[in-house]
């Protein structure tokens, strides 16, 4: 078994000015940092996945709130088509959580019942 070290180049060559971020294990590069010109923009490989997860992020959370709006916009075009004015008529029956009542449409003339639920 041989025994392992790990340091960062910095330390090694910290006199000279090279401020790299090298891993290094017994005298080997492992992990070295990209050139800011690879694919074309400058930073690191780091900093160009974090950005382009951040706009992932963003354009996700932009069509989330389009979703939502959608929804909310459908749910108060459904309630809009549910409404409807009617007229109370004679009481027709009553029980433990409310009572009865005749009820007309006022748009159609249709009869129907309608149910006055008791506040608890």
């Amino acid at each position: 078994m041989g025994h392992y070290t790990t340091r960062t180049r910095r330390a090694e060559t910290a006199a000279d000015g090279d401020a790299s971020n090298t891993l290094t294990v017994e005298g080997k590069d492992l992990i070295r940092p990209l050139p800011s010109d690879v694919g074309g923009s400058g930073g690191s490989v780091l900093e160009r996945r974090l950005s382009d997860a951040a706009s992932r992020a963003a354009s996700l959370t932009a069509a989330k709130e389009k979703a939502a709006k959608a929804a909310a916009d459908a749910h108060a075009d459904a309630a809009d088509a549910r409404a409807m004015s009617w007229q109370r008529g004679e009481l027709i029956g009553a029980g433990a959580f409310g009572r009865v009542y005749l009820g007309m449409n006022e748009q159609t003339g249709e009869l129907m019942a309608v149910k006055q639920v008791r506040d608890t």
